[in-house]
């Protein structure tokens, strides 16, 4: 029989060289955020939480509620180690099942740059929810 994996029990305490970015959803049934806020304070100077405020399981794909701030605030930290306000509220920027009347207003209202994004992450979210109902597509 295989080993079970090696479970880590601290310390908490310790500075990490480079910090962790904590993404929570802020009704997120699986991953809740109490326990990424509890991450947070466990290890004060080595993390930061940005939370998306919307339902769900995950911050973007999976919600379908997706936030060009959760998008930006990923992309600064991957690309340079960018983090954001500690405990920094993303709020969706469209609906779970938005009309496409309002899709194209809110295409619309955004820089061509961030309306790329938000189209980028529409294609992403619908294909992940696809793959992940449907296992034929």
């Amino acid at each position: 029989m295989g080993r079970e994996p090696e479970r880590f029990t601290g310390p908490w305490n310790h500075t990490l060289a480079n910090q962790m970015l904590i993404a929570s959803a802020l009704y997120d049934p699986i991953t809740p955020l109490p326990s990424a806020r509890l991450i947070n304070q466990l290890m004060p100077h080595s993390t930061r939480l940005i939370i998306s405020d919307t339902p769900g399981h995950g911050t973007q794909a999976a919600t379908g509620a997706m936030s060009l701030c959760i998008a930006h605030a990923f992309s600064a930290y991957f690309l340079n180690g960018t983090l954001p306000e500690n405990e920094q509220h993303c709020p969706p920027d469209r609906k779970i099942f938005e009309p496409p009347k309002e899709k194209e207003i809110r295409l619309q209202s955004l820089s061509t740059e961030d309306a790329l994004l938000a189209e980028a992450l529409d294609r992403f979210a619908l294909g992940w929810n696809a793959r992940m109902f449907m296992p034929q597509y």
